[in-house]
């Protein structure tokens, strides 16, 4: 009796069937703290709106270092 591809598909679905069922099973069980919320965005773009497009990242982020390391 041989090992069919069919045979071969089931057990690596097995497998990770398994696989998923233990790590939910783990993110269940810790004691995680939920995130805390965040911007909302959109399906696809996500926050694509909400990035600045008149500077640079890098004069942004010297504005930001004055702004909030001063």
């Amino acid at each position: 009796m041989s090992i069919g591809l069919v045979d071969v598909l089931v057990g690596i679905l097995a497998i990770l069937v398994i696989i998923a069922f233990l790590k939910d099973r783990q993110t269940k069980a810790g004691n995680h703290l939920p995130y805390p919320p965040g911007p909302k965005g959109l399906p696809l773009i996500g926050n694509v709106n909400d990035m600045a497009t008149d500077v640079t990242p890098q004069e942004l982020y010297a504005k930001w270092g004055r702004e909030f390391c001063s």
